[in-house]
């Protein structure tokens, strides 16, 4: 049996949600970070910004030719906050209208300066697994 916010939580619960999470980690952020990570070698940048919260983002915008403020805002946006519990669903409103607007920027710039088909970067965002497989064979085409 584990507490958690002073509610009792049974070890099935505890089992599924921690094998839910393994899951999510290896289908969606392995494949996310490594798909990232070409295209940021791709433009000759770091790949390994693609791991970092806050530089990741920035070095996105380096690339997609946007401000990097996007970037900065993307990456604190993504952290969560303290807040009363009545506050709490307001920001995670704002910041899921934040992370969703200013993703769309910085992902339609990248799209302008990569040779990838629509299919691709959606892709990209919904199954980055599926995504991997196509990563290779888009071109960094930089436009001014």
């Amino acid at each position: 049996m584990v507490t958690f916010e002073g509610h009792v939580v049974h070890g099935n619960v505890a089992t599924l949600v921690v094998a839910l999470l393994l899951v999510f980690t290896f289908v969606y952020a392995f494949p996310a970070i490594y798909n990232f990570w070409v295209l940021f070698d791709k433009a000759k940048k770091p790949g390994w910004a693609a791991i970092i919260p806050i530089y990741g983002p920035i070095v996105a915008c380096q690339i997609a030719k946007k401000p990097i403020w996007l970037g900065v805002i993307f990456g604190i946006a993504g952290f969560q906050v303290s807040a009363p519990s009545n506050v709490v669903y307001i920001i995670n409103a704002v910041q899921f209208l934040i992370l969703l607007l200013v993703g769309i920027t910085i992902l339609s710039g990248l799209a302008k300066q990569y040779k990838a088909s629509r299919v691709f970067w959606l892709l990209l965002v919904l199954l980055p697994l599926a995504a991997s497989s196509m990563v290779k064979s888009v071109i960094y085409k930089p436009t001014k």
